[in-house]
């Protein structure tokens, strides 16, 4: 988390934020594990999450991380999805996320998997603007 989430994450941060919540579930923790030579290490993790512990409809994509010296190999689009198909399993009806205008790579990778912009704020329809120029191509 520290390479991609902010600074400071520590396992009993991790479990406090994450893990200890009860609208955590087991279940809904998706890592993508890989070997090297250093052994096997975790690469990427995403979170099916939920606002509330009894919410059923309404999905949060949350956490998805990939270390750095593992990007580049679409892990943050397959841990996606994995939570993506966790909701649908599960009967939600929907599921949203948040980024930062910057994570280039990983708003591709939610448009590639149907996620589309919310304007919520004034400021929203020009930082889109800028992120489809940054990536290249207009929706639609």
């Amino acid at each position: 988390m520290n390479t991609g989430i902010g600074e400071g994450w520590t396992a009993e941060r991790c479990r406090d934020f994450l893990f200890r919540p009860p609208q955590f579930r087991p279940d809904g923790l998706f890592f993508a594990v890989r070997d090297g030579a250093d052994g096997e290490a975790i690469a990427g993790t995403a979170c099916a999450w939920r606002a509330s512990a009894d919410e059923s409809r309404n999905g949060i994509i949350h956490m998805v991380c990939v270390r750095p010296e593992d990007r580049g190999h679409r892990l943050g689009y397959w841990l996606t999805l994995a939570a993506l198909r966790y909701f649908r399993d599960h009967g939600f009806e929907r599921a949203t996320l948040s980024t930062d205008d910057y994570r280039l790579s990983a708003i591709r990778a939610y448009l590639d998997l149907g996620f589309e912009p919310m304007m919520t704020d004034a400021s929203h329809p020009a930082r889109w603007d800028a992120v489809f120029d940054a990536l290249g191509e207009r929706p639609g």
